[in-house]
């Protein structure tokens, strides 16, 4: 196998699993206590996105997994050829 398609596969199941999994911890767990926890929950939330790398990793993990979604597309279909 290509080493490109394994890099490319990696990197989608990869980036795939944390942009879904935080997306689930968000909703499940981090957001209902934020907003149990009343004002300081803003706070919180402040916090968690301002002084953690978490908006850089959730801004980059996504981009890679539609990048190399599409890039591994291109390749299997032979450049997106209709034939």
């Amino acid at each position: 196998m290509d080493a490109e398609i394994i890099v490319l596969r990696l990197l989608h199941i990869v980036f795939g699993v944390i942009w879904a999994g935080w997306a689930v911890s968000l909703w499940l767990f981090v957001e209902p206590a934020a907003r149990a926890s009343g004002p300081a929950g803003g706070v919180f939330m402040q916090n968690i996105t301002g002084n953690t790398p978490l908006l850089k990793v959730m801004t980059i993990a996504p981009l890679l997994v539609i990048i190399a979604g599409i890039r591994l597309l291109w390749i299997t279909s032979g450049g997106f050829d209709g034939a």
